[in-house]
Formats: structure tokens, sequence, C-alpha cells
């Protein structure tokens, strides 16, 4: 973990990406905390997160402890995920809320 949490370069985000991956399931909610916020802190991470092994690493990650994770580091996990709510699909002629008053 610390390895990914320190990484310098994109080449380190990656092996250290690589070694973590195999143990995604092993993760306790205070690790992936600090996993996600190094995430959002660290350039070297933040830089190649929309490489796919990086990105396939938190998609999981943030999968797993999603019910655990504080809200703060959820909110930024979500927004470098590009994870948003559904629009709900209204049918032809129905009025949306906001258009009734």
């Amino acid at each position: 973990m610390q390895k990914l949490i320190d990484s310098e370069s994109f080449a380190e985000t990656h092996a250290a990406i690589a070694e973590l991956k195999r143990f995604i399931h092993n993760f306790t909610t205070f690790e992936a905390n600090v996993l996600c916020d190094a995430a959002q802190s660290n350039t070297q991470i933040n830089w190649v997160f929309t490489d796919n092994d990086v990105f396939g690493f938190y998609s999981a990650l943030v999968s797993l402890h999603f019910s655990a994770l504080n809200s703060d580091t959820l909110d930024g996990m979500i927004e470098m995920l590009g994870i948003a709510p559904d629009e709900p699909v209204l049918e032809e002629g129905t009025p949306r809320l906001e258009d009734l008053f």
C-alpha cells in the first residue's frame, strides 16, 4: 500500500496497482479510505487514474467499500470515477416537478 501512496512516478503507480489488485478483497475500510485519499492527493496516481489498471482497481475498491467510505473520500471518488445518479426518464408530455410551481 505504501508504495502506491508514496508513488513518485507513473511507472511506480502502475507497479503498485499490479501488486495490490490481487488483494482487492482483503482491504479494510480504513485501508480503502487511505488508498482513495491517496488517489485524490497524489498527482502521480491522479494523472493516470483513467488508465485501465488504475481505474479498474479503484472502481472495484470503491464498489467493495461504497457504504463504509468516509463521506468526503467517497464524494471525491464518485467525481473521479464519473459516477452520477441516473436522471429519471420522463415520458413525453409528462410535466417536470419544477415546471409545476
